[in-house]
């Protein structure tokens, strides 16, 4: 009895599967009258050589060998292990090379094998090991009390294989994530120091722009010169765009809203949309019109389809761009064709990384690297299979598979951009609060610039204490999202509501592009822009958003709360 609680806690102690496997042979053939011991473990429903030791070396090896191959045939006898594993019974031999159902097996022909016991493991009637036991000195080595010591073990040796594996197991599962972690955060430093070198490029143009146009000394040269700042605020804005999408498509912020529609909506925006870019590149940019009708988000896969033909586009020196869709079975195959220069072998899977760009863009054909990356996830978020096909000095196709739905009666048209603005916004009264004096002072002198009157204050109680010098309450309010003080726009906007009496529209802005906060907004039932908001997006929902302000009520003082 000794014996086997010695043993028991000796094989309970460990969790290490290794550290388990040399521990438990070693007790098991100095506790079994054994000359040389084998453990051998089911993965996959094939029995594995895990450990191998014997009374003539003090140490124990760990291996992994299957008994199928040449080498498990020379570690065990194969006849007396599947006849074990067949009948899930210990095997007890006196004299293996005079058992009928053992003695021509070449293991015992080879090594002589006298006194034999294989224990098979088993944990709740599944077979998961077995332990093999041999003597080649003497005949009937494993007495009866032998045998019962190691079937009284057997429960627990399976319960420590059981725990030691699945210790394993979630050591193996830290490692890989501790490897993802690493990996992410190479990816995350990487995005960054990219990130932040091509938003410091058209940032110091930026610069040197002012620069020029303070000395500039012509109409003209000051022209030529404010014309280049546009490009450069134009391609920040393009950046910080780019960056949202990823960051919200990483994030699990997008949610696809799937409905049915006409493919030809679509093409004729792609084509409304590039039109003018192919032109001015002397491209022949050609849209092949389609009837059938698909089952997607529109504007996701809008998005999808923009960037594809924008980096057409951008990348293709002489020929075209061609949109066309074919169909196959139940999906329809959307593909954008171009003339550009291809993509080699070795870039196909790297151009949907961030930032990637192919070696030989460069000057202003070099883009930001983020289109395809979006391209890409939004396609895994959307369920629709992207393809590439490109050879060198050629072009490249890009497809989108998307399902096909029935054509249905009646036409239910798509959010679209606003083209042609009407200045809705004039003479209107509009509350713009904001704790950056800079920005507070640019977003004021825009909106003045577009025939807005504009009280400009960094919170609602000195916006207030403004408006009372107004004629009418305001018809607008447009507030950044977080303010000194911990106070936050849809305070500042509720403030306002409480002061006039009435529920004025209002839009907040924000730098903050985390998806929490938009969830906020949305569920305050606020517009938010993230900044930098560019001067179109800007009107486009300031002439929106006025449509819906009631006539200018008389403010009272009185109301100010």
């Amino acid at each position: 009895m000794n014996t086997l609680i010695k043993a028991a806690q000796t094989i309970s102690a460990e969790v290490l599967l290794g550290r388990l496997l040399e521990r438990l042979l070693g007790v098991l053939i100095e506790n079994a009258g054994a000359q040389r011991g084998v453990l051998l473990l089911s993965r996959d429903d094939e029995l594995y050589v895990e450990a191998e030791g014997s009374v003539l070396s003090d140490e124990v090896a760990v291996v992994s060998i299957p008994i199928d191959s040449a080498a498990g045939a020379s570690l065990v006898p194969i006849g007396v292990i599947n006849f074990a594993a067949r009948t899930k019974q210990v095997v007890v031999v006196a004299n293996a090379q005079q058992d009928e159902r053992f003695m021509m097996d070449p293991y015992v022909q080879k090594r002589e094998t006298r006194s034999v016991l294989c224990q098979p493991i088993l944990n709740q009637g599944q077979m998961i090991g077995i332990v093999y036991l041999e003597n080649d000195l003497t005949s009937g080595a494993f007495t009866p009390e032998r045998t019962h010591l190691l079937s009284l073990l057997s429960g627990q040796i399976a319960v420590s294989i059981k725990n030691a594996e699945l210790v394993e197991h979630l050591e193996q599962k830290v490692r890989e994530r501790t490897h993802q972690l690493e990996l992410a955060n190479l990816a995350k430093s990487r995005f960054l120091a990219v990130a932040s070198h091509d938003l410091r490029q058209p940032l110091h143009a930026l610069g040197l722009f002012v620069a020029q146009l303070r000395t500039a000394a012509t109409a003209g040269e000051r022209t030529r010169v404010i014309g280049r700042i546009d490009t450069a605020i134009a391609t920040m804005n393009e950046l910080f765009k780019a960056l949202l999408d990823i960051s919200r498509l990483d994030a699990g912020a997008l949610a696809s809203n799937v409905t049915e529609f006409p493919m030809i909506k679509l093409l004729e925006r792609v084509d409304a949309t590039f039109a003018g870019a192919a032109a001015d590149a002397g491209l022949n940019l050609r849209v092949v019109p389609n009837s059938a009708w698909v089952r997607s988000d529109f504007v996701l896969l809008e998005q999808v389809l923009l960037n594809l033909v924008s980096n057409a586009v951008r990348y293709t020196a002489r020929g075209g761009v061609l949109i066309g869709c074919r169909k196959r079975g139940e999906q329809l195959r959307i593909e954008v064709w171009d003339t550009g220069p291809g993509i080699p072998d070795d870039q196909r899977q790297r151009i949907f990384e961030e930032f990637y760009r192919l070696d030989d863009m460069q000057g202003d054909r070099k883009g930001l690297g983020l289109g395809l990356a979006i391209v890409d996830r939004l396609c895994r978020l959307l369920g629709h299979s992207l393809e590439l096909s490109s050879a060198v000095g050629r072009g490249s196709r890009f497809s989108v598979m998307v399902p096909q739905a029935a054509e249905a009666l009646i036409v239910a048209e798509p959010p679209m951009p606003a083209l042609g603005l009407l200045h809705l916004a004039v003479g209107k009264l509009i509350v713009v609060i904001d704790d950056d004096a800079l920005v507070l002072d640019g977003m004021a002198g825009l909106l003045r610039s577009w025939g807005c009157r504009v009280v400009a204050a960094r919170s609602a109680q000195e916006a207030l204490a403004d408006l009372i010098k107004e004629d009418g309450s305001p018809d607008l309010i447009i507030s950044d999202f977080h303010l000194f003080g911990g106070r936050t726009g849809i305070g500042a906007i509720e403030e306002l509501h409480a002061a006039v009496g009435a529920p004025i529209p209002a839009f907040l802005v924000s730098g903050d592009i985390s998806p929490a906060l938009l969830e906020e907004a949305r569920h305050r039932g606020y517009h938010l822009l993230h900044k930098p908001v560019d001067p179109m997006s800007l009107r486009t929902m300031l002439n929106r958003l006025v449509k819906k302000s009631a006539r200018s009520l008389p403010f009272s003082p009185g109301n100010e709360v």
